[in-house]
């Protein structure tokens, strides 16, 4: 934590994300194509009334592609300040840089 000061933000906002989403702790997951599946992992947490899809770059290049989904997710990754185009994001294109995760909210199931 000394060396990574960020680290303890990060994992206290993923904490508290888990505890207040029961698609994150009980759901079950769905793994999702994406255009470039060597590099980009891509699933769904599905609970009852609540889904979360998760994006996460592994590695060091930036990514845009497309999601094997429907859409009409709203963005909730912890810390992203959002622009006002991409509030509401509908998903399935989606923009990465290296290493970088996104967090997504089915508006209505």
């Amino acid at each position: 934590v000394k060396r990574r000061p960020q680290f303890k933000k990060f994992y206290h906002s993923m904490s508290k994300m888990r505890t207040n989403s029961p698609a994150l702790r009980r759901g079950k997951t769905k793994w999702i194509k994406n255009s470039d599946e060597n590099r980009v992992l891509t699933f769904i947490r599905k609970h009852e009334k609540e889904e979360i899809l998760v994006a996460i770059n592994m590695s060091s290049l930036p990514f845009f592609g497309f999601l094997e989904t429907a859409g009409g997710y709203s963005e909730i990754t912890p810390g992203r300040t959002l622009e006002k185009e991409t509030r509401g994001s509908a998903v399935p294109a989606i923009s990465l840089e290296a290493w970088e995760y996104r967090i997504f909210r089915k508006s209505n199931i």
